[in-house]
C-alpha cells in the first residue's frame, strides 16, 4: 500500500508538472504572438509613415514645379492632386493665403457686416483685438473655438500668414516684430508706420521699405514686406465682396467686377497687373496690399490608413520686384497624428 501510495503522489506531481509546463509554453506563446503583432503593427505604422512622407514630397515637388510661379491659382497642375487617393494616400491641399489672417487683418475689416456674420460671437473682432492688444498671437484654432464655428475656422480664416506692412493690424505688426527681434521693435515700428498712413501714403517698392526699415530690414524680411497678403484666386465670394464694399476703397461697381473676377478665375489666371485693371486701383489704393495672386501659405494634408501628416509649407517673397526667379519654399510646421 505504500509503494503504490507513493507511485500515485509521483503520478500526481508529474501531472501538476505537466499543467504548469503547459500553462508557461500557452504563455509564451501568447507573449510571443502579443510581441509578433506589435512588430507587424509597428512596421505597418512605419509603412505607412513613408508612404506619408513620400506623397508629402511628391506634392511639395509639383507646387515648386509651376510653370507660372508669379501666379498660383485654380488651373496650376498641383490641383489636380487636392481631395483625392493616391498610393494608399488621401491628398487635401489649401491655399491659405486666401483666408483671413486673423494675426494680421485689421479690426475695421472684421467688423465689416459680411465678415462679422462668420464669426459666433458678434463681439469677436473686439475680443480677437483685446486679445492682440495683450501681446499676443493666436497659433491655434483651439483659442478661437468660442468666437468662429470649425467649419467656418477651416472656410475663411487661418493663423498663418506674412504681414504687410502697409495694412497689417497694429498690434498684430507689434507682435509679430517683437516676437522675431526679441525686443520692442515692434512697437517703434508701428508707430514709425502711423505718419505715413495718416497721409495715406503707402511702402511701394523693396528699396522703399529697406530706407523705411532701416538697420531692422534684415530682421523683419520675409515675416515682414510689402506683397499683397491674399491670393484673389482663393477668396471667398463673401469675403472679396466684404472687402471691395469697404468704404475707405472707393470701389465703385462692385457687382460686376466680382462677377468679372469669379468668371475669369475658373479658367483662366488672373495677374497683378489684371486685378489692377479690373478694380481700377492702383498701388496708392490700400486694397492693393489686400489682393495679389501669390500663394505664401499652403496647408498640405495626406491621411494615411494608420497615420495623418499635416504640414504648413511657405513661399519665401522674393526681394528682387523687377525678375522672376524659381521660388524657395520652406515647411514651417509638421504635425502627425494617429
Amino acid at each position: 500500500m505504500k509503494r503504490c501510495y507513493s507511485e500515485g503522489f509521483s503520478s500526481l506531481e508529474v501531472l501538476l508538472t505537466l499543467f504548469f509546463l503547459s500553462l508557461v509554453i500557452v504563455a509564451t506563446s501568447l507573449i510571443l504572438s502579443t510581441v509578433k503583432i506589435s512588430v507587424v503593427k509597428k512596421n505597418n505604422e512605419l509603412k505607412d509613415k513613408r508612404r506619408i512622407e513620400k506623397k508629402l514630397a511628391e506634392v511639395i515637388e509639383e507646387i515648386k514645379s509651376d510653370q507660372t510661379p508669379e501666379i498660383d491659382s485654380r488651373i496650376d497642375s498641383v490641383w489636380r492632386l487636392d481631395d483625392i487617393e493616391q498610393d494608399e494616400c488621401k491628398i487635401q491641399l489649401k491655399a491659405l493665403s486666401g483666408l483671413l489672417n486673423v494675426n494680421t487683418v485689421s479690426k475695421q475689416i472684421m467688423s465689416l457686416p459680411e465678415i462679422r456674420k462668420l464669426f459666433s460671437d458678434v463681439d469677436a473682432p473686439s475680443v480677437i483685438e483685446n486679445y492682440k492688444s495683450e501681446g499676443n498671437l493666436y497659433s491655434k484654432y483651439e483659442q478661437l473655438n468660442e468666437l468662429i464655428e470649425e467649419e467656418n475656422y477651416n472656410k475663411y480664416f487661418c493663423i498663418y500668414g506674412y504681414a504687410n506692412i502697409n495694412v497689417a493690424d497694429d498690434y498684430g505688426l507689434r507682435n509679430l516684430v517683437n516676437n522675431i527681434t526679441l525686443s520692442n521693435s515692434g512697437e517703434y515700428l508701428v508707430q514709425k508706420r502711423k505718419t505715413l498712413l495718416v497721409n495715406k501714403q503707402f511702402i511701394q517698392t523693396e528699396n522703399n521699405f529697406k530706407m523705411f526699415a532701416g538697420v531692422d530690414y534684415d530682421s523683419f524680411i520675409p515675416y515682414v514686406n510689402i506683397k499683397p497678403e491674399m491670393n484673389i484666386h482663393f477668396i471667398e465670394e463673401d469675403v472679396l465682396r466684404a472687402l471691395l464694399s469697404y468704404p475707405g476703397f472707393k470701389i465703385t461697381g462692385i457687382n460686376q467686377k466680382i462677377n468679372n473676377i469669379l468668371s475669369l478665375r475658373e479658367s483662366s489666371e488672373i495677374s497683378q497687373n489684371e486685378i489692377c485693371n479690373i478694380l481700377g486701383i492702383s498701388k496708392s489704393n490700400e486694397l492693393y496690399y489686400y489682393l495679389g495672386c501669390t500663394t505664401w501659405m499652403w496647408q498640405i494634408k495626406i491621411t494615411g490608413k494608420k497615420n495623418k501628416c499635416t504640414v504648413i509649407l511657405c513661399r519665401k517673397p522674393e526681394e528682387d520686384e523687377f525678375s522672376v526667379k524659381t521660388p524657395e519654399y520652406y515647411v514651417i510646421e509638421k504635425k502627425w497624428y494617429e
